[in-house]
């Protein structure tokens, strides 16, 4: 397959604001899905994070306030209510480069102080079996971190170190985490785009669209264990799967038999499995017949940790969005 270059075709921009600014971008992402316990590690997944920014932010949008310059007393918002969140409330932050318009480097946290144990060690699943957050969902903190889709990052050397240096990685206190090529929107004003960014990732299988509803069903509750199954979303370039999970699927050696395949790599992150589908991140436009079997055969191996559904409502894209690996 030849390395995708018309990256252009995948933004464009927005005059709701009252004047034209781009609004949706590609780029390289990782996003990471947490209970927010772990807030030192948290902190310093944070810290290393901007490490990675570092004089490429402009602007920020913080809670309901409107965007303004990043300043020093920004970038320290998220440190600060990490030290003593209000249990219950939501924390948004999403900064970005690019001035006002929406540049490929950026950082976005969305969390929450919740009543529900982290996972890491075996939490009891009777706390959340049948109850209306298993039905509905019980939305998790995501933590994203958005980068041009020619970053050193998307080297695999480059980013297995990366995310080997993370303690909330290494630790196993996460429910799962993406890298690979995604769609950096800015929600305010790309209103009414919808269909174009769904349209985009049913031709682009290895594009991915976080929308923060789509963590409510990745705590995966089994009826052959009484302990919360961390869940992945869907696999990607790299996918980690929190120990527990690998557990579930068998163990890790079951697990690496099942994943052998030419172009596939196995990687440990302290307690947790890193799996790479090729050298490279991936699109793959099934208009031309593109297909991602790297992908399709992780999807299959991991199937017992993938979720149902994404969202509470029944809904044709994100069901195709869900199984877009299954049906290729």
């Amino acid at each position: 397959m030849s390395e995708f270059s018309d990256w252009a075709s995948l933004c464009w921009s927005s005059d709701a604001s009252g004047r034209e600014r781009t609004v949706v971008r590609p780029c390289f992402q990782i996003v990471v899905y947490v209970f927010l316990t772990e807030r030192e590690q948290l902190a310093e997944f944070y810290a290393a994070a901007m490490t990675q920014l570092e004089g490429h932010l402009t602007h920020y949008q913080a809670l309901d306030k409107d965007e303004a310059k990043i300043s020093p007393r920004a970038l320290g918002m998220v440190p600060t209510w990490l030290r003593k969140p209000r249990e219950f409330y939501w924390y948004n932050m999403d900064m970005w480069g690019g001035g006002t318009d929406y540049g490929p480097y950026g950082f976005h946290a969305l969390f929450c102080e919740h009543d529900v144990p982290p996972v890491g060690p075996r939490v009891p699943s009777r706390g959340i079996a049948g109850s209306r957050a298993s039905r509905e969902g019980y939305p998790l903190s995501i933590f994203r971190l958005s980068l041009p889709v020619d970053h050193e990052l998307t080297r695999p050397a480059s980013l297995i170190r990366y995310l080997s240096s993370v303690s909330l990685l290494r630790n196993g206190f996460f429910v799962s985490a993406n890298c690979g090529y995604a769609l950096r929107f800015d929600d305010r004003w790309s209103q009414g785009d919808e269909k174009r960014i769904e349209s985009l990732c049913a031709r682009y299988s290895g594009l991915d669209f976080v929308v923060h509803t789509q963590s409510g069903f990745l705590l995966g509750v089994r009826p052959e264990v009484p302990w919360i199954v961390p869940l992945i979303r869907r696999p990607s370039w790299m996918t980690l799967v929190n120990e527990l999970a690998v557990e579930y699927l068998g163990g890790l050696p079951t697990v690496s038999s099942k994943l052998q395949a030419p172009g596939i790599e196995l990687h440990p992150i302290g307690t947790s499995l890193l799996i790479q589908a090729g050298p490279r991140p991936e699109l793959g436009d099934i208009t031309r017949g593109e297909k991602l079997p790297l992908l399709s055969h992780v999807a299959r191996v991991l199937a017992p940790i993938r979720p149902e559904r994404l969202t509470k409502d029944d809904s044709p894209f994100w069901n195709h969005f869900l199984n877009i690996f299954d049906d290729a």
